[in-house]
């Protein structure tokens, strides 16, 4: 397994992950949950599928870092007319 492998797991099975740790190391721990996240690609394809797109949120508090999966709206051109585009009808 890799190193935030399991953070990541967590995240994701629950929405929401609390890690305690050094403030000096929050910055590394966040990029290595997400490049977890990015490298994902089973789950990617999984909310592709459904058309949900997640956002993946972090809050640092003195020694805890908390990790909050967010739900983000996909934006569909199909939907869209063309003066919404910036375009002239």
């Amino acid at each position: 397994m890799r190193k935030y492998e399991a953070a990541w797991l967590q995240i994701k099975k629950n929405g929401k992950a609390s890690l305690a740790a050094p403030p000096h190391l929050h910055r590394k721990i966040v990029l290595g949950v997400r490049k977890e996240k990015v490298k994902d690609i089973g789950w990617k394809l999984e909310c592709l599928e459904r058309s949900l797109r997640w956002k993946l949120l972090d809050k640092s508090d003195n020694n805890l870092l908390t990790f909050t999966l967010v739900k983000a709206e996909i934006l569909s051109y199909a939907n869209l007319t063309v003066h919404e585009l910036g375009g002239t009808p």
